[in-house]
C-alpha cells in the first residue's frame, strides 16, 4: 500500500504521460487549513474535504480524511403560528 502523496505522483503520471485530457487531476495544497477554508468560503464552495498526505488508502471511514461542509446560517424573527391541529401538539405552522 501506498500513502496519498506517493498515489498521487503515480495517477499524475499516468494522467501526463497518456494526455488524458477529460480527467483532471485536483491540486495539492499546502496552505494552513484555516486560510484554505477562508478561500473556499470566500468562493461559494459547499465544502473542502482535507486529507492526510501520508495517510494510507482504506475503505471505510476514517481521521485521515476530513470532510469540512459551509452551512449558510440566518436569523429571522417569527412574528406568527397557527395553533396545533392533528398529530402536532407544540404548534401548527410558522
Amino acid at each position: 500500500m501506498l500513502p496519498l502523496i506517493d498515489r498521487r505522483a503515480i495517477l499524475k503520471n499516468l494522467l501526463y504521460t497518456n494526455d488524458v485530457a477529460s480527467i483532471r487531476l485536483s491540486d495539492d495544497f499546502t496552505d494552513p487549513p484555516q486560510d484554505l477554508l477562508k478561500s473556499a468560503c470566500k468562493l461559494g464552495l459547499e465544502g473542502i474535504i482535507l486529507k492526510k498526505a501520508g495517510a494510507f488508502y482504506t475503505s471505510s471511514r476514517t481521521a485521515d480524511w476530513f470532510k469540512f461542509k459551509f452551512t449558510k446560517r440566518q436569523e429571522f424573527i417569527i412574528n406568527g403560528y397557527t395553533e396545533p391541529h392533528g398529530l402536532r401538539t407544540d404548534f401548527g405552522a410558522l
